[in-house]
Protein backbone atom coordinates (compact mmCIF):
# COMPACT_ATOMS: atom_id res chain seq x y z
CA UNK A 1 0.00 0.00 0.00
CA UNK A 2 1.46 3.44 -0.86
CA UNK A 3 2.11 5.50 1.87
CA UNK A 4 0.16 8.39 1.02
CA UNK A 5 -2.83 5.31 1.67
CA UNK A 6 -1.39 4.63 5.22
CA UNK A 7 -4.41 4.49 7.45
CA UNK A 8 -4.27 4.01 11.25
CA UNK A 9 -6.93 0.89 12.18
CA UNK A 10 -7.55 0.44 15.23
CA UNK A 11 -11.37 -1.66 15.72
CA UNK A 12 -13.11 -0.95 18.64
CA UNK A 13 -16.44 -1.88 19.78
CA UNK A 14 -19.34 0.70 19.46
CA UNK A 15 -20.19 1.36 23.04
CA UNK A 16 -16.82 2.38 23.62
CA UNK A 17 -17.23 5.68 21.27
CA UNK A 18 -19.22 8.60 23.02
CA UNK A 19 -19.58 10.99 19.77
CA UNK A 20 -21.34 8.17 17.53
CA UNK A 21 -24.91 7.31 17.46
CA UNK A 22 -25.70 3.92 18.13
CA UNK A 23 -27.14 2.21 15.00
CA UNK A 24 -28.17 -1.34 14.90
CA UNK A 25 -26.81 -2.26 11.66
CA UNK A 26 -23.51 -1.92 12.25
CA UNK A 27 -21.43 -3.76 14.65
CA UNK A 28 -18.00 -1.90 15.46
CA UNK A 29 -16.16 1.13 13.45
CA UNK A 30 -12.79 2.19 13.10
CA UNK A 31 -10.57 5.28 13.80
CA UNK A 32 -8.81 6.70 10.56
CA UNK A 33 -6.54 9.49 9.62
CA UNK A 34 -8.12 11.58 6.54
CA UNK A 35 -5.74 11.55 3.83
CA UNK A 36 -6.38 15.31 3.69
CA UNK A 37 -6.32 17.17 6.28
CA UNK A 38 -4.76 14.45 8.56
CA UNK A 39 -7.66 14.62 11.14
CA UNK A 40 -8.93 11.36 12.94
CA UNK A 41 -12.74 10.76 12.58
CA UNK A 42 -14.67 7.24 13.06
CA UNK A 43 -15.34 5.58 10.15
CA UNK A 44 -17.50 2.22 9.27
CA UNK A 45 -15.76 -0.92 8.60
CA UNK A 46 -14.40 -1.07 4.83
CA UNK A 47 -15.66 -4.19 2.54
CA UNK A 48 -16.30 -4.27 -1.14
CA UNK A 49 -18.40 -1.66 -1.97
CA UNK A 50 -16.74 1.17 0.59
CA UNK A 51 -13.73 2.07 1.99
CA UNK A 52 -13.94 5.70 3.38
CA UNK A 53 -10.85 7.93 3.42
CA UNK A 54 -11.79 11.20 3.50
CA UNK A 55 -13.32 12.86 6.77
CA UNK A 56 -16.03 15.06 4.96
CA UNK A 57 -17.35 16.36 1.70
CA UNK A 58 -14.95 19.07 1.43
CA UNK A 59 -12.28 16.51 1.98
CA UNK A 60 -13.43 14.62 -0.59
CA UNK A 61 -13.20 17.56 -2.92
CA UNK A 62 -10.41 18.89 -2.22
CA UNK A 63 -8.61 15.39 -3.03
CA UNK A 64 -10.25 15.96 -7.19
CA UNK A 65 -8.09 19.03 -7.71
CA UNK A 66 -6.77 18.19 -10.98
CA UNK A 67 -7.65 15.15 -11.89
CA UNK A 68 -9.39 13.92 -14.48
CA UNK A 69 -13.09 13.33 -14.28
CA UNK A 70 -14.30 9.94 -14.81
CA UNK A 71 -16.67 8.42 -17.90
CA UNK A 72 -19.09 8.12 -15.21
CA UNK A 73 -18.72 12.33 -14.25
CA UNK A 74 -18.73 13.35 -17.74
CA UNK A 75 -21.81 11.48 -18.43
CA UNK A 76 -23.78 13.15 -15.24
CA UNK A 77 -22.13 16.37 -16.59
CA UNK A 78 -24.06 16.33 -19.74
CA UNK A 79 -27.44 16.05 -17.86
CA UNK A 80 -26.63 18.66 -16.19
CA UNK A 81 -26.31 17.69 -12.51
CA UNK A 82 -23.94 19.61 -10.15
CA UNK A 83 -20.18 18.94 -9.94
CA UNK A 84 -20.72 15.59 -12.14
CA UNK A 85 -22.19 13.83 -9.13
CA UNK A 86 -24.33 10.83 -10.66
CA UNK A 87 -27.11 11.16 -7.84
CA UNK A 88 -27.26 14.84 -8.15
CA UNK A 89 -30.81 16.13 -9.41
CA UNK A 90 -29.77 19.62 -10.12
CA UNK A 91 -30.49 20.70 -13.58
CA UNK A 92 -32.84 17.38 -14.32
CA UNK A 93 -36.66 19.05 -15.15
CA UNK A 94 -39.15 18.06 -12.41
CA UNK A 95 -41.93 15.77 -13.47
CA UNK A 96 -45.42 17.38 -13.68
CA UNK A 97 -46.75 15.10 -11.02
CA UNK A 98 -43.70 16.03 -8.71
CA UNK A 99 -44.18 19.82 -9.37
CA UNK A 100 -47.75 19.49 -8.52
CA UNK A 101 -47.02 17.59 -5.35
CA UNK A 102 -44.62 20.05 -4.07
CA UNK A 103 -47.24 23.00 -5.32
CA UNK A 104 -50.02 21.11 -3.00
CA UNK A 105 -47.53 21.17 0.31
CA UNK A 106 -46.00 24.86 -0.32
CA UNK A 107 -49.77 26.11 -0.07
CA UNK A 108 -50.76 28.00 2.68
CA UNK A 109 -47.27 28.35 3.73
CA UNK A 110 -45.59 31.85 3.52
CA UNK A 111 -42.02 32.44 2.27
CA UNK A 112 -39.30 33.63 5.32
CA UNK A 113 -38.38 36.76 4.89
CA UNK A 114 -34.74 35.81 3.86
CA UNK A 115 -36.26 33.89 1.24
CA UNK A 116 -38.33 36.37 -0.25
CA UNK A 117 -35.19 38.85 -0.20
CA UNK A 118 -33.38 35.96 -2.14
CA UNK A 119 -36.10 35.82 -5.25
CA UNK A 120 -36.25 39.70 -5.00
CA UNK A 121 -32.43 40.07 -5.67
CA UNK A 122 -32.35 37.15 -8.28
CA UNK A 123 -35.52 38.89 -10.00
CA UNK A 124 -34.01 42.49 -10.05
CA UNK A 125 -33.66 43.76 -13.33
CA UNK A 126 -35.36 40.92 -15.34
CA UNK A 127 -38.75 41.40 -16.62
CA UNK A 128 -41.04 38.34 -16.08
CA UNK A 129 -41.55 36.94 -19.63
CA UNK A 130 -44.87 35.35 -18.81
CA UNK A 131 -46.09 38.77 -17.87
CA UNK A 132 -44.35 41.13 -21.00
CA UNK A 133 -45.38 37.84 -23.38
CA UNK A 134 -48.77 37.88 -22.36
CA UNK A 135 -49.80 41.31 -21.24
CA UNK A 136 -52.87 41.91 -23.54
CA UNK A 137 -54.46 38.59 -22.22
CA UNK A 138 -53.26 39.00 -18.88
CA UNK A 139 -55.02 42.59 -18.57
CA UNK A 140 -58.06 41.63 -19.81
CA UNK A 141 -58.76 38.49 -17.25
CA UNK A 142 -57.81 41.21 -14.57
CA UNK A 143 -60.58 43.63 -16.01
CA UNK A 144 -62.92 40.88 -16.53
CA UNK A 145 -62.64 39.76 -13.23
CA UNK A 146 -62.46 42.98 -11.57
CA UNK A 147 -65.14 44.12 -13.66
CA UNK A 148 -68.08 45.82 -11.33
CA UNK A 149 -66.91 44.67 -7.76
CA UNK A 150 -65.68 47.30 -5.42
CA UNK A 151 -62.26 47.61 -4.43
CA UNK A 152 -61.98 49.50 -0.68
CA UNK A 153 -58.34 49.11 -0.51
CA UNK A 154 -57.56 51.56 -3.17
CA UNK A 155 -60.36 53.63 -1.67
CA UNK A 156 -60.04 57.10 0.42
CA UNK A 157 -56.91 57.00 2.80
CA UNK A 158 -55.67 53.84 1.15
CA UNK A 159 -55.33 54.79 -2.09
CA UNK A 160 -52.10 55.39 -3.08
CA UNK A 161 -52.72 59.21 -4.75
CA UNK A 162 -55.03 60.26 -1.23
CA UNK A 163 -54.39 64.08 -0.70
CA UNK A 164 -56.05 63.89 2.73
CA UNK A 165 -59.88 64.50 0.95
CA UNK A 166 -58.75 67.09 -1.53
CA UNK A 167 -61.58 65.88 -4.23
CA UNK A 168 -64.76 67.93 -4.11
CA UNK A 169 -68.37 66.13 -3.60
CA UNK A 170 -68.91 66.67 -7.43
CA UNK A 171 -65.89 64.36 -9.06
CA UNK A 172 -66.26 61.90 -6.23
CA UNK A 173 -69.70 60.91 -7.10
CA UNK A 174 -69.37 61.00 -10.59
CA UNK A 175 -66.09 58.90 -10.36
CA UNK A 176 -67.65 56.43 -8.00
CA UNK A 177 -68.84 52.90 -8.47
CA UNK A 178 -72.57 53.21 -8.22
CA UNK A 179 -72.10 55.94 -11.29
CA UNK A 180 -70.41 53.58 -13.15
CA UNK A 181 -72.94 50.77 -12.58
CA UNK A 182 -75.95 53.60 -13.49
CA UNK A 183 -73.56 54.88 -16.50
CA UNK A 184 -73.12 51.02 -17.57
CA UNK A 185 -77.43 49.80 -17.22
CA UNK A 186 -78.26 53.44 -19.16
CA UNK A 187 -76.12 52.50 -22.16
CA UNK A 188 -77.67 49.00 -22.00
CA UNK A 189 -81.13 49.63 -21.53
CA UNK A 190 -80.68 52.10 -24.55
CA UNK A 191 -78.97 49.79 -26.31
CA UNK A 192 -75.88 51.82 -26.91
CA UNK A 193 -78.00 54.01 -29.32
CA UNK A 194 -77.76 57.36 -29.34
CA UNK A 195 -81.73 58.78 -28.42
CA UNK A 196 -81.10 61.61 -30.54
CA UNK A 197 -80.01 61.18 -33.96
CA UNK A 198 -80.49 57.42 -33.45
CA UNK A 199 -76.44 56.59 -34.12
CA UNK A 200 -75.34 53.23 -32.78
CA UNK A 201 -71.60 53.13 -30.51
CA UNK A 202 -69.03 55.74 -31.51
CA UNK A 203 -68.36 58.31 -28.25
CA UNK A 204 -71.19 57.74 -25.94
CA UNK A 205 -72.09 59.73 -22.61
CA UNK A 206 -75.09 59.38 -20.02
CA UNK A 207 -76.75 62.51 -19.92
CA UNK A 208 -78.99 63.33 -16.73
CA UNK A 209 -82.54 64.60 -18.37
CA UNK A 210 -82.54 66.21 -15.09
CA UNK A 211 -78.95 67.97 -13.80
CA UNK A 212 -77.10 66.72 -12.53
CA UNK A 213 -75.76 69.39 -10.40
CA UNK A 214 -79.84 70.57 -9.57
CA UNK A 215 -81.26 67.40 -8.79
CA UNK A 216 -79.20 65.43 -6.36
CA UNK A 217 -81.71 63.17 -5.53
CA UNK A 218 -82.20 61.74 -9.11
CA UNK A 219 -78.32 61.17 -9.88
CA UNK A 220 -78.50 57.41 -9.89
CA UNK A 221 -81.90 57.59 -10.88
CA UNK A 222 -82.45 55.33 -14.58
CA UNK A 223 -85.13 56.88 -15.63
CA UNK A 224 -83.48 60.12 -15.27
CA UNK A 225 -80.24 58.87 -17.69
CA UNK A 226 -80.68 58.68 -21.74
CA UNK A 227 -77.60 57.79 -23.78
CA UNK A 228 -76.62 60.33 -26.50
CA UNK A 229 -73.42 60.75 -28.92
CA UNK A 230 -70.67 63.34 -28.00
CA UNK A 231 -71.93 65.69 -30.77
CA UNK A 232 -75.52 65.50 -29.73
CA UNK A 233 -74.66 65.86 -26.09
CA UNK A 234 -72.83 69.42 -27.15
CA UNK A 235 -75.07 70.43 -29.16
CA UNK A 236 -78.61 69.58 -28.18
CA UNK A 237 -78.68 68.22 -24.49
CA UNK A 238 -78.95 71.60 -23.33
CA UNK A 239 -76.85 70.84 -19.64
CA UNK A 240 -73.57 70.40 -21.55
CA UNK A 241 -70.94 72.15 -19.79
CA UNK A 242 -73.21 73.88 -16.99
CA UNK A 243 -76.15 75.09 -19.10
CA UNK A 244 -78.57 74.47 -16.68
CA UNK A 245 -77.07 76.65 -13.97
CA UNK A 246 -76.17 79.23 -16.32
CA UNK A 247 -80.06 79.28 -17.20
CA UNK A 248 -80.93 78.84 -13.98
CA UNK A 249 -78.92 82.13 -12.39
CA UNK A 250 -80.29 84.43 -15.38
Amino acid sequence: MPKSHQMILEVIPLTDINPAPYNPHVSYRVHKNCLICGKQFLAKKDCKTRTQIYCSKECYAKSLIGKKATGKQLASLELGRSGGHPSSLKGVPRSKETREKISQTRKGKPLSISHRQALSEVKKGKPITHFVENREEINHKLSKALKGKPQPNLRGEKHWNWQNGKTIENAQVRNSLEMTRWRRSVFERDNFTCQICRERGGRLVADHIKPFSLYPELRLELSNGRTLCKDCDISFSGTYGGKAVQVLCR
